[in-house]
């Protein structure tokens, strides 16, 4: 894999995984040397840190909606989190069917 696909000018849907969510495209080794470097950071922090921070999220929203797509948002980053820190960089390989467009 040469490139991580993270396109910010569009919102496009992609197996129904990042429905309406940017993406956007730089060269892989520096998008995993950033996560990495991000993931272990995070990675390391305590439990009620993540959880209170998640929270205080959840008390300023102003629906269900919003609950839900914050929530949505948190799972994902902890999963970013722990595939970065395993370097389980295949959970982000894009199906050649999208790198031929």
């Amino acid at each position: 894999m040469n490139n991580i696909v993270l396109d910010f000018s569009a919102n496009q849907q992609f197996n129904n995984l990042l429905a309406n969510q940017p993406l956007a495209v730089m060269p892989a080794d520096l998008a995993k040397r950033l996560l990495t470097n991000y993931a272990n950071r995070l990675h390391t922090a305590k439990f009620a840190t993540i959880m209170n921070d998640h929270i205080q999220v959840l008390s300023n929203v102003e629906n269900m909606t919003e609950a839900i797509n914050a929530s949505l948002s948190f799972v994902q980053e902890r999963e970013l989190i722990q595939n970065c820190v395993n370097q389980n960089w295949d959970a982000y390989a894009v199906p050649e069917i999208f790198t031929a467009l």
